[in-house]
């Protein structure tokens, strides 16, 4: 079956497990916490995907892969947020 799942983030680095081939649809921060939103087929095995998440002009640390840019959320202050995918730890 096909559903969205929701996944809060952390500061930093998210390890999460989520069925293989999961499309990432969305990253927003309803009530400030950053969440992204994932179109997931529950029949799939499970997987391990890391995600960080970096403010604007943070330094980001070398990653072993290319990252992959997942989106950007400001909070009520006009600081973004950016989120991207890295390789799980």
């Amino acid at each position: 079956m096909k559903t969205i799942w929701k996944y809060p983030l952390e500061s930093g680095t998210t390890v999460l497990q989520m069925p293989l081939r999961a499309e990432i649809l969305a990253v927003q921060a309803p009530a400030q916490v950053i969440c992204i939103w994932v179109l997931v087929d529950t029949s799939e095995p499970m997987q391990t995907r890391a995600f960080r998440t970096a403010r604007t002009g943070e330094p980001l640390p070398e990653f072993p892969r290319q990252s992959y840019y997942i989106g950007t959320v400001q909070d009520s202050n006009g600081r973004a947020t950016h989120v991207v995918e890295i390789d799980p730890p």
